[in-house]
């Protein structure tokens, strides 16, 4: 609790903002373009919610020109990579992960493990941890309008980002760290054997 006070103030967030966060490289497949699309139409009727991506990456300046363009360049932070990504988890109120292709990102287990309800999209091995309406809302890919529903249901909804989050963090505590590692050793090794299947048939 005091951790999230702590980086709320450091990243000028007031206790009734909603932060909804991100974490990762910002490239094209992540998907942050989806997502800054889906938090234009979101705050539209939702004034109190903020927008934080981390991460670097060759994205950067659309992304702000993008957030600028949609006229919500105030309510959006690009605040870099982050050393002490567990504090800044801290910070947000649910985590997105909107990616276009995704294996299992250790940004969505870290996000689960800190007890943050997510809303992810069904790519890759993302369905294999998050069980929609379980440990969080699952989306379809490139799909803005979805993306913006799932975000309002739980931005409007403190008592869903509870019930959801609790279970995030249990998933991953059920797991126990060394079996999640595994577990997201044999998924890349599943994508990787399709993938090599494919492209010899």
């Amino acid at each position: 609790m005091a951790a999230r006070a702590s980086t709320r103030r450091q990243l000028g967030y007031g206790e009734a903002d909603v932060v909804i966060g991100t974490l990762g490289r910002l490239t094209a497949i992540k998907g942050q373009a989806n997502l800054l699309t889906a938090f234009a139409e979101l705050r539209q009727c939702h004034p109190q919610v903020r927008l934080l991506l981390v991460g670097e990456g060759e994205e950067r300046g659309n992304l702000l020109a993008q957030a600028d363009a949609l006229g919500v360049a105030e309510s959006v932070q690009l605040c870099g990579w982050r050393e002490d990504v567990f504090t800044v988890l801290a910070g947000m109120d649910l985590f997105a992960l909107p990616s276009l292709n995704e294996g299992m990102g250790n940004a969505l287990v870290e996000a689960l493990y800190m007890g943050l309800p997510v809303v992810a999209t069904r790519v890759g091995g993302v369905p294999e941890l998050v069980a929609d309406g379980v440990h969080g809302l699952l989306v379809p890919a490139a799909d803005p309008r979805a993306l913006a529903h799932a975000l309002e249901l739980l931005a409007s909804d403190g008592e869903m980002r509870h019930r959801l989050g609790s279970a995030a963090a249990g998933r991953v505590a059920d797991y126990g760290a060394e079996r999640m590692l595994s577990k997201i050793s044999s998924l890349y090794a599943n994508l990787l054997s399709q993938k090599v299947t494919k492209e010899s048939s």
